[in-house]
């Protein structure tokens, strides 16, 4: 079983809270747990001068609020996209387009980014890339 390790919640930012909320749903999915397993490596989000990394080892989501720089992939934009991501409104493929800034490997954000997607149980499996 995949786990999420963090910050203690009162130390989080609002992005890292936001990302970290999304996550403990998506995990608690059998669908979640099976595409967490297959991410490996780290992914970095910023927004409004906040930055969170979400490493993924195949057992463990660890999610802290160090520099994203040295991520595997990077994704930047406005919180309000991260936002939208999370609350379902807006899919991953259509934020690449043009809300969110990508540096490094963009094929670890498309796989990372469903988990931070507000759906119904059982979707998850159809966004597999």
């Amino acid at each position: 079983m995949v786990r999420l390790t963090t910050e203690p919640p009162e130390a989080l930012h609002l992005l890292s809270l936001l990302v970290r909320d999304r996550l403990e749903a998506s995990l608690a999915t059998p669908e979640g747990q099976k595409r967490a397993r297959k991410i490996k490596g780290t992914v970095g989000l910023g927004a409004g001068g906040m930055e969170s990394r979400m490493r993924f080892d195949g057992q463990t989501v660890h999610l802290d609020q160090g520099p994203i720089a040295s991520a595997s992939v990077r994704g930047t934009g406005t919180l309000a996209a991260f936002l939208a991501i999370c609350q379902g409104k807006v899919g991953a493929a259509q934020l690449l387009r043009g809300h969110i800034r990508v540096g490094g490997n963009p094929l670890l954000l498309v796989k990372a980014l469903p988990l931070l997607q507000a759906r119904n149980q059982g979707e998850l499996e159809d966004a597999e890339p």
